[in-house]
């Protein structure tokens, strides 16, 4: 169930009518039946979910169609009035909430209040919660229950094979696949690219906040892509970026987009939010930026970073999807 925004209106709601978004959709594959959940992005006011009941009839439908073909487990990625209208219904073998995100920092003042209303009732509901990053394994566990730290991982099938991986690493560029929002750090990023005018900065991913006018002419922007085109683009970078700003939304942040540079051999050249300054004492291709930090100094450390195949074959083996799901369920 792919939900509707659990927010307040906004203006780029509206924005969107006239300069939509777009995003590469990705191919639904035969063994997913996937529902699309039309709401008002209304979320955090009173009466949201009686206002919304009619829009959700069609996919609690289809839930209860699902649930009477066998036994099943219900995982919700991200808490909503929805979420907990399904889990209401019960008729589910196991129930997990999978926290990726601290998903009240999302939301300003009173709505992210509501929110962490909601995402307490849905932790509250289910039988497991699973906690991506340290901050949020904390932020349960005080609830009184265990909770097992499920980090990030990535997808090895997605990825070049490593005897690919060379040939396409293009020396001297620097790069960022992701989404572009208000965590990411423009200033940091384009006080890199003045050190190195000599280097070629490149970013990759759907646009939601104002590229800043004073980049120099070594930074190109690009749009997204789907995924698998993007590992290919990723792999023709010598560094990864992961500019983040440091507040409480990227506190409780373990970026996927780590285990995917680092599983093409690719160093990191990062920020020390969230799970980052842990990856950093464990992983040497890893380093980070801080406030006293010579980013020249910065940038040529990452670069002196030499993995070898048989590394890089062992950090995607350890750190696949399949790997850290049996790891959770073993500890469960």
């Amino acid at each position: 169930m792919d939900p509707s925004p659990s927010r307040l209106p906004q203006l780029r709601d509206l924005q969107r009518f006239v300069r939509p978004v777009v995003e590469p959709a990705a191919a639904v594959p035969p063994w997913m039946e996937l529902s699309r959940v039309r709401a008002l992005p209304i979320e955090p006011l009173p009466g949201a979910a009686q206002l919304n009941a009619s829009r959700w009839a069609f996919t609690l439908s289809a839930v209860r169609r699902f649930t009477e073909q066998g036994a099943c487990d219900l995982v919700v990625g991200k808490p909503s009035k929805l979420a907990l209208a399904v889990l209401a219904r019960g008729a589910f073998a196991r129930t997990v909430y999978d926290a990726m995100d601290d998903f009240p920092s999302f939301h300003p003042g009173w709505a992210g209040r509501v929110m962490a209303e909601v995402e307490a009732a849905v932790a509250g509901s289910v039988q497991v919660v699973y906690a991506s990053a340290t901050l949020l394994q904390r932020k349960f566990t005080a609830a009184g229950r265990p909770v097992p730290l499920v980090r990030n991982a990535c997808d090895p099938a997605s990825l070049p094979v490593l005897n690919q991986v060379a040939a396409l690493r293009e020396p001297g560029l620097v790069g960022y696949i992701g989404t572009l929002a208000r965590w990411f750090d423009w200033g940091l990023l384009e006080s890199l690219a003045r050190a190195h005018p000599h280097r070629r900065f490149r970013l990759i991913g759907p646009l939601h906040t104002t590229v800043p006018r004073s980049l120099p002419g070594n930074v190109e922007v690009r749009g997204p892509c789907a995924h698998r085109e993007a590992m290919q683009e990723m792999a023709r970078f010598s560094i990864g970026l992961i500019p983040f700003h440091l507040d409480s939304l990227t506190a409780a942040v373990d970026p996927v987009k780590y285990y995917e540079y680092r599983a093409l051999g690719i160093p990191v050249l990062s920020t020390p939010f969230g799970e980052m300054p842990q990856h950093a004492t464990q992983d040497d291709g890893v380093v980070l930026v801080r406030g006293d930090t010579s980013l020249r100094e910065a940038l040529e450390a990452a670069e002196r970073v030499m993995d070898g195949a048989a590394k890089v074959q062992a950090f995607r083996d350890a750190n696949a999807w399949e790997r850290r799901f049996a790891d959770a369920e073993a500890a469960c």
